[in-house]
């Protein structure tokens, strides 16, 4: 999970865009560098809410292996 939401916070954007989500729904999609690691082939693909950007998935990529995979059932973003 740090991963993921260090990924959110300042991973540098590789691929952005929409995708189908569910029956009638849109997601946002965004493919991140793993701001963790030099290692270019460590990524992370999100998908978001696009009004609100709750985070509905993450997978974390090594190469085009999916390493990992989490789907966000409640996601509640709060300013502190």
């Amino acid at each position: 999970m740090p991963v993921i939401l260090a990924a959110c916070q300042s991973g540098s954007v590789i691929e952005r865009g929409t995708a189908a989500w569910g029956e009638n729904g849109e997601s946002l999609y965004l493919l991140l560098q793993n701001p963790k690691t030099a290692d270019e082939e460590s990524r992370v693909a999100i998908w978001a809410d696009p009004e609100t950007y709750a985070l509905r998935q993450a997978d974390i990529l090594w190469g085009e292996d999916r390493v990992v995979s989490v789907t966000f059932t409640d996601f509640t973003i709060e300013n502190g």
